[in-house]
């Protein structure tokens, strides 16, 4: 479903670029990830990606996208589709912590991800 000039209902509090499709991603403390495209800043989708303040949205080159939260979850979803049937699955659960997750990194093969609590 392609949606124009969706904005976040609440502060966006991080970025993240996948140049090669051309995505800009936007976490924020509405619960959700955005997914925009770069040359024109459409929305191409919005993802309820958690229970709580969604703290930032990370890239890999292998299409995840990987969300961490207030509500203590690292969780991991997959991009499908190009274009404007782009469509983001969630996968996985990596972390649940009983404390906030604030920081989040993931190693450059991908093999590692790394939180601060």
């Amino acid at each position: 479903m392609h949606v124009d000039w969706i904005k976040h209902c609440d502060t966006i509090f991080h970025l993240s670029m996948n140049e090669e499709a051309i995505l800009l991603y936007s976490s924020s403390w509405d619960r959700t990830f955005k997914v925009s495209k770069m040359s024109n800043s459409r929305c191409l989708e919005f993802v309820k990606a958690h229970d709580d303040m969604v703290n930032s949205v990370i890239l890999t080159t292998e299409g995840f996208v990987l969300t961490e939260s207030m509500d203590g979850f690292v969780k991991v979803s997959k991009r499908e589709g190009r274009g404007k049937s782009i469509k983001h699955i969630y996968v996985h659960t990596l972390l649940h912590e009983d404390s906030v997750v604030m920081a989040l990194v993931v190693s450059t093969s991908g093999a590692f991800v790394y939180c601060g609590t």
